[in-house]
């Protein structure tokens, strides 16, 4: 899954689940941390989403990848207190 890819909510909520170690609030999280902080430029800072602890990152990095393209844009989900 491109991390940084811009979809709707809704379906970044849904694929976000079903990567190993994720559950809906751990993505919520994720989509929260990157409308605040903009994309993200590597995995590591998966770490800095509060509830990716170091074993939910091993399970869940391998999953996830940053494409350099859009790790410059920053990316705002506006509803995303519409949930």
């Amino acid at each position: 899954m491109t991390i940084n890819k811009s979809c709707k909510l809704f379906f970044l909520l849904y694929i976000f689940r079903r990567i190993a170690g994720l559950n809906s609030s751990r993505a919520e999280k994720i989509i929260e941390w990157r409308s605040t902080n903009g994309s993200f430029i590597n995995r590591q800072q998966l770490k800095q989403v509060k509830g990716i602890g170091p074993k939910t990152f091993e399970q869940c990095a391998g999953f996830i990848r940053i494409i350099p393209e859009t790790a410059q844009k920053r990316w705002y989900v506006k509803d995303y207190n519409n949930i």
